[in-house]
């Protein structure tokens, strides 16, 4: 938690949250829908957790740097975890909560790495860098 204390006051200082993301940091906002956001969530989380796990904040807007990149986020924790779990496949248990930073509310989802392999919609994919990249057949069959 003190890592991701330190990364939120750097983008409240001026740093770009996309500049602090990592192969265990994410940021994320709530998009057009709840519903499209949650399959984004639930992909990220699968990527964290065919990977090394990691931390998705959701409310700070990786492009953007200070107060301005506090947008905010009014996901339920518990239908976030749920809804998570329903996408993935096998059924991907995160924890959601919810906390208040620079006089705004945002979701932390925090993954763990998992002994399996998790897909949504047929698709399994890992984090490399800041990045969320296909795992190849023979990946997957590695990890196995």
């Amino acid at each position: 938690m003190e890592g991701l204390l330190h990364a939120l006051a750097e983008v409240l200082s001026g740093r770009r949250a996309s500049d602090l993301e990592s192969v265990t940091l994410d940021f994320k906002t709530v998009g057009r829908s709840v519903p499209d956001t949650l399959k984004d969530l639930a992909e990220a989380a699968m990527c964290f957790a065919n990977s090394q796990g990691g931390v998705i904040v959701v409310g700070v807007r990786d492009d953007a740097s200070g107060k301005a990149a506090f947008v905010g986020s009014t996901l339920d924790p518990t239908k976030t975890v749920g809804r998570i779990y329903e996408l993935t496949e096998p059924g991907l248990i995160v924890i959601a909560e919810t906390i208040d930073y620079a006089d705004t509310t945002l979701t932390l989802i925090t993954v763990p790495r998992s002994p399996d392999i998790h897909q949504v919609g047929g698709r399994a994919t890992e984090r490399i860098a800041t990045s969320c990249r296909p795992m190849s057949a023979t990946r997957i069959g590695i990890v196995l």
